[in-house]
């Protein structure tokens, strides 16, 4: 049996028509070994990417020769962001923080983090998706997002950074997240959690339905941002209430071998 690992189906609403992926052979492994039969498929899409940022685990979490202060005037960070981290409390960054943000704002490159639970990754990767959206709006990005040729569209193209979170309860934290950092700028930048992806029983159907109808009518909002799980991005694309391919600029994969385990991505198989 060959199937197309089921990742594939997200990414390709979000990668140029001339990206392949590759198939991979499943027989039928047990859930703790899933992630290794897609490893392959993985490994080849991230081959396809600037790989510049490996940190194995630390175990020192704060950099003691760093600020925030000092790190955001060095990478240029936005002032209305520059205010939140420090209403917010921030005086010292991380380790995971301080290495992965001047590559992040300055160079545009794409990162493969790695840092252990609790070293602030989640503020790590919303800072630069702000940063780089906040100057969209300003005009340093102008011209990036389209123009004439993208005026006809414009509706149904307006996601420009993608969030991929294994759980529900991450989708709440990192909207959290990303509420706390928008307090300057929440007339600027908006986001939306979308994380239905079907039900069980009649009871959860119909709470899933009305979860859903919810979540669409903030989409009708045109939010910049989407913090989602893998089925719940899924379901919006196929109902049409998303169009990801013109418009998404940047993609999160959070926890990335929980978002590619067999357990949450079952329900995809149909899909690939």
């Amino acid at each position: 049996m060959t199937r197309t690992a089921p990742h594939a189906s997200i990414l390709k609403h979000l990668c140029p028509p001339n990206f392949v992926f590759p198939s991979v052979r499943l027989r039928r492994p047990p859930a703790t070994n899933y992630f290794r039969h897609f490893r392959p498929t993985f490994d080849f899409f991230l081959s396809s990417l600037h790989l510049l940022l490996i940190l194995p685990t630390m175990s020192d979490i704060l950099d003691p020769s760093d600020t925030f202060a000092t790190l955001c005037t060095t990478v240029g960070l936005d002032v209305r962001l520059r205010k939140a981290l420090s209403r917010l409390g921030y005086v010292r960054p991380t380790l995971v923080q301080s290495r992965s943000l001047p590559l992040a704002v300055t160079s545009g490159r794409d990162l493969l983090v790695r840092a252990r639970t609790g070293s602030g990754k989640t503020l790590a990767y919303c800072l630069p998706l702000l940063h780089k959206i906040l100057s969209l709006e300003s005009g340093d990005g102008a011209g990036t997002m389209g123009g004439d040729d993208d005026d006809e569209d414009g509706d149904d193209h307006f996601v420009r950074a993608v969030v991929l979170v294994p759980t529900r309860e991450l989708c709440s934290q990192v909207q959290n997240t990303l509420t706390e950092l928008t307090y300057y700028c929440d007339d600027v930048v908006s986001s939306v959690v979308l994380s239905a992806g079907g039900g069980g029983g009649q009871g959860k159907k119909k709470e899933s339905k009305k979860e859903l109808a919810k979540q669409e009518a903030m989409l009708r909002d045109r939010p910049d941002i989407v913090v989602s799980t893998p089925a719940g991005l899924l379901t919006h694309i196929r109902s049409g209430a998303l169009v990801l391919k013109k418009s998404v600029q940047s993609l999160v994969v959070d926890e990335a071998d929980l978002v590619l385990s067999y357990g949450k991505l079952t329900k995809l198989f149909d899909i690939c």
